[in-house]
């Protein structure tokens, strides 16, 4: 036992000569106080929106119910989940590397003894039996962290594939209210068109009248049809869309269009981009973005695969050992004379490998540097995309303003229009000139609406806002 120690400790001092020097890359990333642009804000941004479950505010019933089934049948989070249940696995496989092995076993074994193994004739039995039974057991005594930095990354995996996850629904719960916000936009507009053709047919009765009576030209008679027949074109093109989207909405739930056509063909008002902005601090998006948590996560664990590969420079030491019951007479089997045990240390260490393990702590440095400039990238882009959204968000509702007040304008001309062209003091052209304008003022404003409320939800997925109303795993 004295000669193993010494040879133990002279193994020390050789492989100790193998650590390589700490070289580890660590991100710097800093934040500004505000966003930029933010005293240009039309108005002060709010601080009480409810991130987590930022579509309640919408108080749509079929929104949420659509969000619900999200959650239990979409193909991208129910995987992303399966992927979170290998990697807690997987974790729970290094942890158990920790602890010794202990196996048990039974076992019989019959032989037939040669007789020609000894000079003279062999006067025992030709024929054993040999029974069996006992335990066996080994561990890896982990001196030089090996198995417990292998522990430690294989936990970072895990967490990062939790953060993944929440990635996954943060992402998918965005797709999911933009195709919904798609689908009442085209609702509105098959609305407004349906109305402008029934406005379009009036005009044309009453012109018809008129050319019948001699006090219109055949010539606006027929433009007013043009213009209806046109329209009608539009709104096909409109139910199609809605058609399209309504499915586009089901494969993001998974559900079969059939389940869901009737739900989603109730008239429901368009979702208005009305909700408020909590901003607060940049560095918030650290404690709220799924991504550059999962993206912290990958740092610590190729800053522990880095210890992992330092760790192969050093002997692995581990104990082996067995106990158990062995003899040739069935009824001798459990009799204090069958025992039998033994226990072997073991160390074994890499004398030579050709530059293979130093290669590999370079590489892990290498994959490391990697996962923490993913990481700034991460972080930047995450500043950039909530920068973008709040550009856009507040200039799509600087516009909204105008388009509102160019349509309540258009209105009150159109009505002032059709109103001298029923007293015979104007033209049917100037009519349905007015009555096409306040069609299409009504259009860009629903279109406007929707690219604002696209880009609040853009605004509050850049937040990290979603992902706390779902399943974590």
């Amino acid at each position: 036992m004295k000669s193993f120690k010494y040879v133990f400790l002279l193994s020390l001092c050789v492989f100790s000569s193998c650590i390589l020097k700490k070289n580890e890359y660590n991100p710097a990333v800093t934040f500004e106080e505000k966003y930029t642009g933010e005293e240009k804000f039309p108005q002060p941004p709010g601080q009480d929106v409810d991130l987590a479950c930022w579509w309640n505010q919408f108080d749509d019933p079929i929104l949420n119910r659509l969000i619900d089934e999200l959650y239990s049948d979409n193909f991208d989070l129910l995987i992303a989940f399966e992927k979170v249940e290998e990697l807690r696995n997987l974790y729970r496989i290094e942890a158990g590397k920790l602890w010794p092995e202990i196996n048990a076993g039974v076992s019989w074994k019959r032989s037939l003894r040669s007789n020609t193994l000894f000079v003279e004739e062999f006067l025992g039995p030709l024929y054993t039996s040999t029974y069996t039974i006992g335990l066996d057991a080994s561990w890896e005594i982990d001196i030089f962290g090996r198995l417990r930095f292998g522990k430690k990354a294989a936990f970072h995996d895990f967490l990062a594939s939790v953060e993944n996850a929440r990635a996954v629904s943060l992402t998918v719960v965005a797709e999911l209210v933009n195709l919904y916000v798609g689908l009442r936009a085209n609702q509105e507009r098959i609305r407004v068109s349906e109305e402008y053709i029934l406005a379009l047919s009036e005009l044309v009765h009453l012109a018809d009248n008129r050319f019948t009576s001699g006090l219109t030209a055949q010539i606006n008679l027929k433009e007013a049809i043009s213009r209806m027949e046109l329209k009608r074109a539009d709104l096909t093109k409109f139910r199609k869309q809605w058609q399209e989207t309504a499915y586009n909405l089901a494969v993001i739930v998974g559900k079969q269009p059939q389940e869901l056509l009737e739900l989603l063909s109730e008239k429901r008002p368009q979702l208005k981009p009305e909700g408020r902005v909590p901003l607060g601090m940049p560095s918030d998006l650290l404690r709220r973005r799924p991504d550059i948590r999962q993206a912290e996560n990958e740092i610590e664990a190729s800053k522990a695969r880095i210890k992992v590969s330092k760790a192969e420079l050093f002997p692995i030491f581990s104990l082996t050992a067995d106990y158990g019951l062995q003899t040739q007479f069935l009824e001798k089997w459990f009799t204090s004379p069958s025992r039998t045990w033994s226990i072997t240390p073991d160390l074994l260490g890499p004398v030579f490998r050709g530059g293979q393990l130093r290669a590999n702590v370079r590489a892990r440095n290498a994959r490391q540097k990697q996962a923490a400039l993913s990481y700034e990238k991460t972080v930047f882009n995450a500043l950039k995309e909530v920068e973008d959204a709040l550009f856009s968000y507040f200039e799509g509702s600087r516009r909204g303003d105008s388009l509102r007040e160019d349509l309540a304008s258009t209105t009150r001309i159109e009505q002032l229009v059709r109103d001298l062209f029923q007293s015979g003091l104007e033209s049917l052209t100037p009519v349905l000139d007015r009555v096409t304008q306040v069609y299409e003022s009504q259009d860009r404003l629903i279109q406007s609406e929707q690219i604002q409320m696209n880009d609040l939800i853009a605004l509050y997925k850049s937040l990290g806002g979603g992902w706390e109303c779902s399943y974590t795993p």
